[in-house]
């Protein structure tokens, strides 16, 4: 009895053995409970952690791009209206060609591209938020895996803030100066925008770098080895054979035995 004890001992072992291989191929995973492995189970799920921490912060990233490049559409469109009212303004100095029909006329026009510049700053938006009326004029963006934010300015397009809240006289030789302030203004904007672009798509690269190598460090520690598995669990299933006859073997000895007894 001894012997079938010992038999049946080896077996219920080989059995554990193959059910927790059978359960590591099922999942694709060397750890999939944290009783096969659990120091290395923690360090998976860290790495893990880190890389979809970092794939969040660049989609974070990547939107914060996209409402720059909007903000930075709008303020060209800024620029274009600014540009038109100093060609206006320049024109109406100009008394001996354009007669004060003439002039306004151009008023009008200017006026309008006024209107356009307050329509901008108001009606610019990135799911549904105001990024150039003033309101939002730093706003964070996370895009590391563990929340740390940048901060980014669409800037302020309205009228106020460009130096030319009341209405624009483009008959006064003045105007021109003060378009040009608001000009530069836009510009300073535009080029802070660019910088901060660029250091979001630098984030990005960099972010999809890091995760890449998150991923593949813990695909290295966590994920199972198809090949080896086959193998070992081939290996198993002949063991768990042999195991199996060796039990039927001595049952039928013993049985022998008990019924020459009798």
């Amino acid at each position: 009895m001894s012997n079938i004890s010992s038999i049946n001992s080896r077996q219920n072992q080989q059995q554990y053995q193959n059910n927790r291989l059978s359960a590591k191929m099922a999942s694709g995973k060397k750890q999939p409970k944290a009783a096969d492995g659990a120091a290395e189970l923690a360090i998976v799920t860290k790495e893990l952690m880190q890389a979809r921490g970092l794939d969040t912060g660049t989609t974070n990233a990547s939107h914060g791009t996209n409402l720059l490049n909007i903000a930075d559409g709008a303020l060209a469109g800024v620029t274009d209206y600014l540009q038109g009212i100093r060609d206006l303004s320049i024109q109406a100095q100009s008394d001996a060609i354009y007669t004060s029909e003439d002039v306004a006329h151009m008023q009008a026009q200017a006026d309008q591209y006024m209107q356009g510049i307050s329509d901008i700053a108001s009606q610019t938006q990135y799911n549904t938020m105001n990024i150039l009326d003033g309101s939002r004029e730093n706003m964070n963006i996370a895009a590391d895996s563990n929340g740390s934010y940048t901060t980014v300015s669409p800037g302020n397009a309205t009228l106020e803030a460009l130096g030319l809240s009341g209405k624009i006289n483009i008959s006064d030789p003045a105007t021109i100066d003060t378009i040009d302030r608001a000009i530069e203004r836009v510009n300073t904007s535009r080029g802070n925008i660019g910088a901060k672009t660029n250091a979001l798509e630098y984030l990005q690269n960099n972010n999809n770098t890091s995760s890449y190598n998150h991923t593949s460090s813990a695909s290295k520690m966590g994920d199972l080895d198809y090949g080896k598995a086959t193998t070992a669990n081939k290996r198993q299933q002949v063991l768990l054979q042999y195991t199996n006859a060796m039990q039927k073997r001595h049952m039928d000895d013993e049985a022998k035995r008990n019924r020459s007894l009798f």
